[in-house]
């Protein structure tokens, strides 16, 4: 199925791009995160620590993907 992945903060940054359209095999949020993990290895610690929205709203990990999400991937805020 083909879903929008969007990247914030710190995420955005380390892989460099705002927003990918990918095509996904997996079921959950859960799956997302792995997912991305595998694509972009240096975001694992992040995404450890990072909220997941879909379709705009903050979702548990098991929550169910379908044709068309949109996933955004919100990091920790940071700062001084």
């Amino acid at each position: 199925m083909k879903i929008k992945l969007l990247f914030f903060a710190q995420v955005q940054r380390i892989i460099g791009e705002k927003e990918v359209n990918t095509e996904f095999n997996g079921k959950t949020l859960y799956d997302v995160k792995v997912f991305v993990g595998n694509l972009y290895p240096n975001v694992i610690n992040v995404l450890e620590n990072s909220m997941f929205a879909l379709n705009m709203e903050y979702c548990p990990p098991e929550t169910i993907i379908n044709e068309g999400d949109e996933i955004a991937i919100i990091p920790p805020v940071e700062g001084g």
